[in-house]
């Protein structure tokens, strides 16, 4: 005779869920690089210790000038202005700009002292070795990226709990995070069980 199924000791699916789900608590928390942190929960708040950017700097390529400078200035009416400095971005300009002149800078460079409005390259015209000649008036603060405009110094950037993606390693990185805490990967396991389980290349009956 085959022996019958005992299913009096079998418990509720409802009530093992909820035992397997009570005894699971939060995983800890382990450093990892900024280069390994992808698809990971983010276990700590991030401030920025600095402002980003850090200074005044140009959004575009062009020119750095006084506004007051070009006062009137139009297509059909352009002033000539000396460029004394090339700048580009990563560096800090050697000399400070004056009346009737201009400096040529490039995306992402500070903003140099005395300067207070950017000109698009696209509106200017290059004369000789030293001149520029530019066809538009210009505004105080044009295309002019203000530190801290992106994030500010001690501004909470990014919460824990979050699932880090691409966009938040970028984040991270401009603020200079090399590691962060992030929550301990879980560890897996597959028990399977049955009389239906038999062991690879073993025939069933």
């Amino acid at each position: 005779m085959n022996k019958k199924n005992d299913f009096s000791t079998m418990v509720p699916v409802a009530k093992a869920i909820k035992s397997v789900l009570s005894s699971i608590g939060p995983l800890p928390a382990e450093r990892v690089k900024l280069t390994d942190a992808l698809g990971r929960i983010l276990a700590e708040d991030i401030y920025a210790d600095s402002d980003i950017p850090g200074l005044d700097n140009s959004a575009m390529d062009g020119y750095a000038v006084k506004a007051a400078d070009l006062k009137g200035t139009s297509a059909t009416k352009p002033k000539t202005l000396d460029v004394i400095e090339d700048l580009r971005a990563g560096y800090l300009a050697a000399k400070k700009l004056k009346t009737n002149q201009a400096i040529r800078i490039m995306t992402g460079a500070p903003l140099p002292p005395g300067a207070d409005s950017v000109v698009m390259v696209e509106f200017t015209e290059k004369e000789y070795k030293n001149k520029v000649k530019i066809f538009i008036a210009a505004k105080h603060a044009n295309n002019i990226r203000r530190r801290g405009e992106d994030i500010k110094k001690g501004e909470l950037v990014i919460s824990t709990g979050i699932v880090l993606t691409s966009a938040h390693i970028g984040i991270l990185a401009s603020v200079g995070k090399a590691e962060l805490k992030v929550t301990r990967k879980p560890r897996v396991a597959i028990l399977a069980t049955g009389d239906e389980v038999i062991d690879v290349g073993e025939i069933g009956r």
